[in-house]
């Protein structure tokens, strides 16, 4: 298990298999190892991300519930369950869990979203913290409708509980044909975030952080999407767009996304980078089909976004890898072998990125 081992009431747990998982009652162990921990820690889930095996999430959710069960855990309705193809095969690959133990003068809430999503919410006297989950859009509708209804959801939740669009420092976006969906992703969230100030303008607000990715939802829901929203006194909003080196804003190829974000939760910061490949400072895809060198460069890319905050890829707890296809996940298995890559222990899963010739996207999580 990696955790954030820090001094503050937030963490980040990830639990993952040493070997793919075939049976439940082996998967049912990492359960039982997470739910001992987090009551442990005393924590209280802010966001919970499972990636699995479509076929078995009836005998994984019992396991989750029988081990969360025992140990008096408290959740707030279904985790995000991502259910692509596992490179390694199995049934479980990655349990990821932001939690928090309450201070004194600190509250939690299981917030009630028209039983449509699942959420929580933070507070302390010097911020609130929103985590929502499960923000579909509908099975049948037009690519447009169903990115403008999912998107149209996270607004309305916000909404409820008094928070904005400009708010949101962070989300993952999940759709099943993202190759042919993406033009009409970029439109309907370009459009959505101008509408509310946000974007590359002088006086506009950084959009947040996110990873825009092929996914499977176990409802069959064509995109589904999960954000962070933090607010602090008097309205502020503490957090800051992580800049580039290596790389051109994405806004400037029109993909309303910062590079990275660092949130300021108290006397924590989480640094989550965004989903990140093979891009240059032009905006191009960059060593079309060679999968070694897309790898490393995107690896470069990750470090220098998370060394603005004096941070690596050893610190981080949740990164996620995303494979084209097998064969790049061989590559990287080489890599790791030759030491040429970090030993990482997050979700690898194979997807579909927002560009057909590219290869190899992560994302990357720090608490510190």
């Amino acid at each position: 298990m990696l955790e954030s081992d820090t001094e503050g009431p937030f963490q980040l747990l990830s639990v993952s298999p040493a070997a793919p998982l075939s049976d439940i009652d082996t998967a049912a162990g990492l359960f039982e190892g997470l739910a001992s921990r987090s009551a442990d820690l005393g924590l209280m889930p802010v966001m919970e991300r499972i990636y699995a095996d479509q076929g078995a999430l009836p005998g994984l959710r019992a396991a989750r519930d029988q081990a969360y069960d025992r140990h008096n855990l408290r959740r707030s309705g279904e985790p995000t369950w991502v259910c692509n193809p596992l490179t390694g095969g199995g049934i479980l690959d990655s349990i990821q869990v932001l939690g928090v133990s309450l201070e004194a003068d600190w509250t939690w809430q299981d917030l009630d979203i028209d039983g449509n999503c699942s959420g929580t919410m933070v507070c302390s006297p010097q911020f609130r913290l929103m985590g929502v989950s499960d923000l579909c859009g509908g099975v049948g509708q037009t690519a447009h409708r169903a990115i403008e209804s999912m998107l149209e959801a996270g607004v309305a939740a916000l909404a409820h509980y008094d928070f904005q669009v400009q708010d949101v420092s962070r989300t993952w976006l999940y759709v099943a044909d993202l190759l042919d969906w993406y033009p009409d992703l970029n439109r309907v969230r370009n459009s959505l975030f101008e509408r509310h100030g946000i974007g590359d303008k002088a006086d506009g607000v950084a959009p947040p952080a996110s990873t825009g990715i092929q996914g499977f939802h176990p409802a069959g829901a064509p995109c589904f999407m999960e954000l962070l929203a933090v607010e602090g006194k008097n309205g502020e909003r503490p957090f800051r767009a992580l800049r580039p080196k290596r790389q051109c804003e994405a806004w400037k190829y029109g993909t309303a996304v910062s590079r990275g974000m660092s949130i300021d939760l108290g006397n924590q910061h989480l640094v989550t980078v965004s989903g990140t490949a093979s891009i240059d400072k032009q905006g191009n895809s960059i060593h079309k089909d060679d999968a070694e060198k897309q790898i490393l460069t995107t690896v470069e890319n990750v470090e220098d976004l998370l060394s603005h905050e004096q941070l690596s890829l050893d610190s981080t707890v949740w990164q996620t890898l995303y494979f084209k296809d097998h064969e790049t996940w061989q590559c990287w298995c080489d890599l790791e072998r030759r030491g040429k890559v970090p030993e990482l222990h997050g979700p690898r899963v194979v997807a579909d990125l927002f560009r057909d010739e590219l290869l190899f996207e992560m994302e990357a999580t720090v608490l510190y």
